[in-house]
């Protein structure tokens, strides 16, 4: 009799040792920062490494579309791989003004849809559950010409 609890005590323990995920995530260094680029190379805006502040900016005018890519990084300056379980989720603060569009795993879209200033944020998404989230990196959508 008291073999079996044993065995079914330590069969609840391997199940709620499985349940917790990943058994390296926690090994995983943590992400510093993102930088918001062109697909051509360009960069728009960053954060991290330094200061954790947000350098630069994005803007767009009304009706344009500007693409964009997403590229988290580690302390080290190395990239974050987004891949399995991983995802990147971007959101603007005022979808009044803008719109984004995922076109990839770390690329999107935005659409500037009305003139004014709001945001974006970046998050690493690890299991459907936000693991990492940028400051608001500042957004302009300026008037069409």
């Amino acid at each position: 009799m008291m073999g079996r609890r044993f065995l079914g005590a330590a069969a609840l323990l391997l199940l709620a040792a499985a349940a917790c995920g990943d058994p390296n995530a926690g090994n995983e260094p943590a992400v510093a920062g993102v930088t918001v680029e062109s697909p051509a190379g360009g960069q728009y805006a960053s954060t991290g490494l330094i200061s954790g502040r947000v350098q630069g900016s994005v803007a767009v005018k009304v009706g344009e579309e500007k693409e964009l890519v997403m590229v988290l990084f580690y302390g080290d300056g190395s990239p974050v791989r987004i891949s399995g379980d991983r995802s990147v989720r971007v959101t603007v603060a005022n979808p009044a003004l803008a719109a984004w569009t995922v076109t990839g795993p770390t690329t999107g879209t935005l659409r500037g849809t009305a003139t004014g200033s709001t945001s974006l944020t970046v998050e690493l998404v690890r299991s459907g559950k936000a693991v990492w989230t940028s400051p608001p990196i500042p957004v302009t959508v300026q008037p069409e010409l």
